[in-house]
């Protein structure tokens, strides 16, 4: 018997039968949307959970610094990070970039406008010209860098006019006046004065330098705006100003505090050339004996508490596939019941038992199949449906960024046709092993 005669009959036999058809159909569509949709909300709290990550840093990044894990009680000796260090990191495959960082947090005033918390990154002038950004306004830094400083998107944002009457939350306050103040000027090209009185530094391994308690004795330094990045989307760049290195200590001089040291590190920003090989370049950087730190290593623990998740949700959804699969069984021994006769005329015509066999397990597996693909097709459909409700309501609470609150990635529309087809197949095989099994003399005398 060809696979067309199979299909033929196959489908003969599942229309003869509707209501049966349709209703053993109707579990597995209830199966594969259940375990579908289950999956694909874990899917959906993967894929906000790594773009919210995601937004904090950049996962092209790993901040290296010095493994002390073995200091005390393993008479492991300390490795630090020296000028040595940042070559062989640069040396690493993969690697771009490999700069020390300085860190520092600065109060800054312009004309009537303060922000009372800047936070200030140094790094190697080569460096920018790598990170891929692009300007809003005015340029990366000229020469070294001296006396100049880059304001990332968000930086002005956080400056106020101290004076200004604080904003009130009255219910009948004048909508106008409880608007947000804009940004109080555009920042590229202008002067700022930057104040060590609440200034608290990272200088490496020489320890944070001593902050001021009196505004009335603080240092001051004037920093001009080279540029303001344009919004990159991550906190790590929108909300932070950066400097050269060399500027740096230009600029902390200044203000009376003691310099970066030259050749002793606490952290070295490493720069891959592919977050894919990410893992790659960290694996490296622990086989030189240092310490790497990345967003990608937060987001793969993540990723593994999520799979415990996904694993929980595709149990639950797998419980209507099961009851799908008892109803498959039932529709085809019923099948056998009302087909005893045809089974042993199909004998004696010259039927082998491996066509009779094929006959029901085509039959089963069509079930699971239709059943599969109807159930795909709501899944999608669902899928899209709580996606637009979820992104109307965040949208109506103020959020910025759309949000997935259902995924279906492709290779999980095939996983469960397959699948689906399978549980169908394997539903029918014991019905199917009974019918190879009737004699055809006892199936041509039945009722």
């Amino acid at each position: 018997m060809s696979v067309r005669d199979l299909l033929d009959m196959a489908k003969r036999n599942l229309l003869a039968r509707k209501l049966r058809t349709g209703l053993t159909l109707l579990g597995v569509v209830i199966g594969c949307v259940s375990i579908i949709l289950m999956l694909s909300f874990g899917y959906g709290i993967s894929a906000n959970n790594r773009r919210m990550m995601e937004s904090f840093g950049d996962v092209k990044n790993i901040s290296v610094t010095v493994d002390d894990s073995g200091r005390e009680g393993a008479g492991k000796a300390q490795k630090n990070l020296t000028a040595r260090s940042v070559q062989d990191l640069e040396n690493i495959p993969h690697v771009v970039d490999a700069t020390p960082v300085y860190n520092a947090n600065v109060q800054v005033t312009y004309r009537k406008y303060q922000s009372d918390f800047l936070s200030i990154t140094a790094m190697d002038k080569e460096t920018y010209s790598k990170m891929g950004w692009h300007m809003k306004n005015g340029s990366l830094f000229h020469g070294n860098g001296e006396g100049e400083i880059l304001f990332g998107s968000k930086v002005v944002d956080d400056f106020y006019d101290p004076k200004a009457p604080a904003p009130s939350d009255s219910d009948d306050m004048d909508p106008d006046e409880k608007k947000e103040t804009p940004p109080p000027f555009e920042a590229s090209g202008k002067t700022l004065t930057f104040s060590g009185a609440n200034f608290n530094m990272d200088f490496g391994m020489g320890g944070p330098a001593p902050s001021s308690s009196s505004s009335d004795d603080a240092k001051t330094a004037d920093l001009k705006v080279a540029g303001v990045i344009d919004r990159t989307k991550k906190m790590e760049y929108d909300n932070t100003a950066f400097m050269t290195i060399d500027g740096f200590e230009t600029f902390s001089e200044k203000l009376g505090l003691p310099a970066p040291e030259k050749n002793r590190f606490d952290t070295v920003q490493v720069r891959v050339d592919d977050a894919e090989n990410a893992e790659d370049v960290s694996h490296a950087i622990e086989d030189l004996g240092y310490k790497p730190n990345g967003m990608l290593d937060i987001i793969k623990e993540m990723d593994k508490s999520m799979s415990i998740i996904n694993a929980i949700f595709a149990g639950i959804g797998s419980i209507s596939f099961i009851v799908a699969a008892i109803g498959i069984a039932n529709t085809m021994i019923m099948s056998i019941y009302e087909r005893t006769k045809e089974i042993g005329v199909m004998k004696v015509i010259g039927a082998s038992i491996q066509d009779i066999q094929k006959l029901f397990l085509t039959e089963a597996a069509m079930i699971g199949f239709i059943g599969g693909i109807l159930g795909v097709t709501m899944s999608l459909l669902l899928s899209w449906g709580f996606n637009v409700l979820g992104n109307q309501f965040a949208a109506s609470q103020g959020a910025e960024e759309t949000i997935v609150l259902s995924y279906i990635p492709f290779w999980l529309v095939l996983v469960a046709l397959v699948f689906s087809t399978l549980v169908g197949v394997a539903a029918g095989y014991f019905p199917a092993k009974r019918a190879m099994n009737l004699s055809a003399l006892d199936a041509i005398r039945s009722d």
